[in-house]
C-alpha cells in the first residue's frame, strides 16, 4: 500500500515536473517528494522493525535517516524559501522529524536487547 501510494505521488511529481504552468509551484512539488519519501521509507522501516533489526541493519538504517532528512537539505542548500519551515509545513517538518528518531529509537532499543551483541559493538551503538 504504502509502495504504490509512493510511486503514485513520484508520479505526479514527474508530471507536474514537466508542466510548464505556475500550478507546480516549489511548495506543491516539495510536498509531493516529501510524501513518497515518507511513504517509501515506512515500508523499509517495517521491514527492518519485522525482522528485529538484524545485526548487519545499521547501514541501512543510516539511508533511511538520509532520505528523511532530504526534504529538509534540499531547502536549505537551494535557498529556496528563507524560512525552509514555512515551505515544507510545520506538519511535514514535525513527521520528519518525528519519523527519524521513532527509527533511531526502534533501531537503538532492538540492538540493547541483545547483550553479546552490545558487548562486541558497544561504539556502534555510541556512533
Amino acid at each position: 500500500h504504502f509502495l504504490i501510494r509512493a510511486s503514485a505521488a513520484l508520479e505526479k511529481l514527474k508530471l507536474l515536473c514537466g508542466e510548464e504552468k505556475e500550478c507546480s509551484n516549489p511548495s506543491n512539488l516539495l510536498e509531493l517528494y516529501t510524501q513518497a519519501i515518507l511513504d517509501m521509507t515506512y515500508f523499509e522501516e517495517n521491514k527492518l522493525v519485522d525482522e528485529d533489526f538484524p545485526e548487519d541493519s545499521s547501514q541501512k538504517v543510516k539511508e533511511l535517516i538520509s532520505f528523511l532528512s532530504e526534504p529538509e537539505i534540499l531547502v536549505k542548500e537551494n535557498n529556496m524559501h528563507p524560512k525552509h519551515c514555512s515551505l515544507l509545513g510545520d506538519e511535514l517538518l514535525e513527521c520528519l522529524s518525528w519519523r527519524r528518531g521513532a527509527l533511531l529509537y526502534m533501531y537503538c532499543h532492538s540492538l540493547t536487547k541483545r547483550r553479546e551483541w552490545l558487548l562486541r559493538k558497544s561504539s556502534l551503538l555510541k556512533k
